[in-house]
């Protein structure tokens, strides 16, 4: 398997690429670091399996640390999360330290990036498994329940969010824990429209609509409040709404406050 190495990466800002100090020279010594008038500039790590880099964020730690969340595709395609932190005199890379326990947790289906995806400041790493109901399904057809998960110190993915992020559209809804194995989704072909159903054991016959959730330009927006869809959330030119069944006596029905507060956004 190839291995890459992380070159250039600045110790003053944690950053891949951008910094000022790209511009001046540098020289490389025996320790494979980067100085300049005595002064330590750059180092670099080795992150194995991967063989192309597709994404890097600089972000927090949900310890407070400074680090740079690398996403890079291993050979069969898939996405791998590594983490690089500046700690005891040099850089660290928990995810090769104690690679058995953490690459499964962060290695998943292309397209799944690292975000900080609530905006705290923390960067959250996804990590995916089959939605209710399509733990046999074909490839094509799989749908993936993502848990969203904070590195903590020491060697330790701690969850955040779990529920549906629906990557074409930019948005991810958090599950209630009343939800757990019994609320699935399917995508409506027809609307383009993603509905949420209560899960009766057989993903076919599951057709009791929970909710469903449609994503709009502002100039259709009417269109769809006149229908009885209910404004989650806005950005840009999209409207993001929810229609709700009239008879809310199932007790899988969330409310409109429920899920505002579960809706994130993510460019």
């Amino acid at each position: 398997m190839k291995n890459l190495k992380l070159a250039a990466v600045c110790l003053s800002c944690l950053t891949m690429t951008g910094c000022s100090a790209l511009s001046k020279e540098q020289k490389r010594d025996t320790s494979g670091a980067y100085r300049e008038r005595g002064q330590q500039y750059y180092s670099e790590i080795s992150i194995k399996n991967v063989t192309s880099y597709v994404s890097s964020k600089t972000g927090m730690l949900d310890s407070g640390r400074r680090a740079i969340f690398i996403d890079g595709l291993t050979a069969d395609g898939k996405l791998q999360t590594e983490i690089i932190y500046y700690r005891y005199s040099g850089l660290q890379n928990p995810m090769q330290l104690r690679s058995e326990k953490l690459l499964p947790l962060c290695t998943r289906p292309a397209g799944y990036y690292s975000e900080d995806m609530d905006g705290d400041g923390d960067v959250e790493i996804p990590s995916t498994s089959p939605m209710v109901g399509y733990e046999n399904a074909v490839a094509d057809e799989m749908l993936y329940m993502t848990t969203w998960s904070v590195y903590e110190d020491f060697y330790d993915l701690k969850t955040k969010y779990t529920g549906y992020y629906a990557i074409s559209d930019g948005y991810f809804v958090t599950f209630p824990k009343r939800w757990n194995s019994s609320v699935t989704v399917k995508k409506d072909s027809d609307t383009n429209e993603l509905v949420f159903y209560k899960y009766t054991g057989d993903i076919n016959e599951s057709n009791e609509e929970i909710m469903r959730i449609a994503v709009s330009s502002k100039n259709d927006s009417e269109d769809y409040i006149s229908d009885g869809y209910e404004l989650i959330d806005s950005k840009g030119q999209l409207d993001y709404f929810v229609k709700l069944p009239l008879d809310r006596r199932e007790k899988l029905i969330p409310t409109i406050d429920e899920i505002q507060n579960n809706f994130y956004i993510i460019n």
